[in-house]
């Protein structure tokens, strides 16, 4: 029943001074309470069939007695340590949330007077950190660290993946060498093309058909950390295995192994970062594990180039001597690697600010741009020795959108409640799996795709993809920043044919009216935002969103029981209620809420 973003100030709770304001319990509120909420839900009875669903606080229709009932029982369940009146304390805050973050960034003495919780000092800095900083507990750091770290092995195993296919030979896979002459065409996958293919994929496909699956009985019995726990001592033993194989059949074997363990740590490690994170931040901490799986591709790519130029062979003699070309390629795979990691880096912190969706919806048309791009360079007759140069120029230039966007958001949106409250682990395996069940058919294919298309046509089919999945991000895909996982069932809740309807046909001509003709038209909104209030931006106290919060003194109610003269005052009992309303007062009429 507590919502998470009562996370920070529960602990600052759990630390202040036994004595420093007297406990109090959840059934005080003064009996204008009710009056109010009566008219305030009035009101907003009036404006709600303009939307489609309402988020509002998981606790907003509870009574004082129903919560603070709630309360003792999760304490006594759950947390017996901890002091039951600071977390009364903590629940009526996270039920008001919006009208304490006011009351915590304002300047003025008195606001806040009047409400059931007044803040003190060190409270107010540990709500204001809750939105402010990153991250904003250091036990929160560790966790951070955990995923990282977790994502770094795992991007390192899968370069490790692709470099053994430098020594096919030792295992008895002598594949076709690529053409000598720039002119021919790519050569027809053989047989041990096949499965030297099936070995690369192996990883990924038990990882998305075993793996993923086993994470969830596996994460009901021992939890995040045990699974991960798990996952860690399975690759650990694949990659030992993978040093004493003399075969492709027993490097087969070890990576099913190393698949398995791939699939449960992909699945509990974005759970992990996802529950244990503040509900503002989240985005952030599951963008973690995208961005060191980037980093730890950079760092495997890195070493396979070290043990191919390993012994008497120097970088420059070996480009000089490097009669195929097996080195230019791993030359660009580092560079794709270096580019992937430090390109998502602009997104560490806004994802949870500009927005996953918008993220995706800028940087696809880029993708789609500079693959096409690449596609039509293949234009550039072979025997011009800028012609790999271009190509590459477009394909990193494809990576820096791609590593914003598409890399890490789907990661993100996959640990985030894609399904009811009770399922939504079961989404989030469904939706890992299916990345990794393609990224290996991907590997096993690709040769047959590349020698039917040649180069221009590979790049120009993944150039459509992505104009596809652009589609279908604008159609499909709903925001869910800056919003907790209680939040997310609201936004989950809306049918995807109103969503589409609600983009296709409101969103889309409001952005043209905008942004192409220039012309000061309200946005449609298809949510009713009782926490924070449409468009509003609670980390900016100038913010003057749908139900902006006017910062003042607390003084009484006006006549029409909606609101008083400043902040904060005893008829506004929840999170939704602004403190006046401004927009009647300035003469607008209730189309624009």
């Amino acid at each position: 029943m507590i919502n998470q973003r009562g996370s920070s100030f529960s602990q600052a709770l759990h630390v202040r001074e036994p004595n420093a304001t007297p406990p109090i319990g959840l059934g005080i509120r003064a009996s204008s309470v009710s009056t109010a909420r009566d008219s305030y839900q009035t009101l907003g009875h009036r404006r709600r069939n303009r939307y489609q669903v309402i988020i509002e606080s998981p606790l907003a229709h509870l009574t004082e007695e129903e919560i603070e009932r709630d309360v003792r029982e999760f304490h006594r369940e759950f947390l017996p340590l901890v002091n039951v009146d600071r977390l009364l304390r903590a629940v009526q805050v996270a039920k008001d949330i919006r009208i304490y973050d006011k009351v915590a960034r304002s300047e003025e003495p008195h606001a806040g007077q009047g409400l059931p919780v007044q803040l003190t000092a060190e409270e107010k800095v540990a709500l204001k950190k809750e939105k402010d900083s990153l991250p904003s507990e250091p036990t929160m750091l560790m966790v951070f660290l955990t995923v990282s770290l977790a994502a770094f092995l795992q991007g390192f195993v899968q370069s490790s993946i692709n470099g053994a296919s430098l020594y096919a030979d030792k295992f008895g896979l002598d594949t076709v060498k690529p053409p000598e002459k720039r002119g021919d065409s790519p050569p027809k996958p053989t047989l041990n093309d096949w499965k030297l293919g099936a070995v690369n994929a192996a990883p990924y496909l038990f990882a998305a058909l075993v793996g993923c699956w086993l994470a969830l009985p596996i994460n009901e019995r021992v939890g995040r950390r045990g699974a991960m726990a798990i996952a860690a001592c399975l690759i650990f033993a694949s990659s030992l295995g993978a040093s004493f194989c003399t075969s492709w059949e027993q490097l087969f074997g070890v990576r099913v192994l190393n698949g398995i363990g791939m699939g449960i740590k992909a699945v509990s490690t974005p759970i992990l970062a996802s529950e244990t994170a503040v509900g503002y931040w989240r985005g952030t901490s599951i963008l973690a594990w995208q961005l060191w799986v980037a980093f730890g591709i950079a760092v495997g790519f890195a070493f396979n180039l070290i043990f191919y130029l390993a012994g008497d062979r120097p970088l420059f003699s070996a480009l000089l001597r490097d009669k195929t070309g097996e080195l230019n390629p791993m030359l660009y795979s580092l560079g794709y690697g270096a580019v992937n990691f430090f390109f998502g880096l602009p997104a560490i912190r806004t994802i949870d600010t500009l927005g996953r969706r918008k993220w995706l919806v800028v940087t696809l048309p880029l993708m789609c741009l500079f693959m096409t791009s690449a596609a039509l360079s293949t234009l550039i007759p072979k025997e011009n020795d800028a012609r790999g140069g271009v190509i590459a120029l477009f394909i990193f230039l494809f990576a820096a959108a791609y590593s914003p966007g598409l890399g890490p958001i789907p990661f993100t949106l996959a640990s985030e409640r894609l399904c009811s409250i009770s399922h939504y682990r079961i989404g989030c395996a469904f939706a890992v799996a299916t990345n990794l069940l393609f990224a290996g058919l991907l590997s096993i294919f690709f040769p047959s795709i590349y020698a039917e298309l040649d180069d221009g046509g590979t790049l120009g089919l993944f150039a459509g993809l992505n104009l596809v999945a652009f589609i279908l991000v604008f159609l499909l895909v709903e925001e869910t920043k800056r919003r907790s996982l209680e939040d997310l069932k609201a936004i989950f809740a809306v049918k995807k044919s109103r969503f589409t309807r609600y983009q296709v046909v409101e969103y889309l001509p409001w952005f043209c009216q905008r942004y192409i003709l220039g012309r000061d038209v309200p946005r449609p909104e298809l949510y009713l935002d009782l926490i924070w209030g449409n468009q509003a931006d609670p980390t900016n106290h100038h913010s003057r969103g749908d139900d902006a919060i006017e910062i003042g003194a607390y003084n009484k109610p006006d006549r029409d029981g909606i609101g008083g003269q400043g902040l904060f005052n005893t008829t506004s009992p929840f999170s939704g209620i602004p403190a006046r309303d401004t927009r009647r007062a300035s003469g607008e009429d209730d189309d624009h809420w």
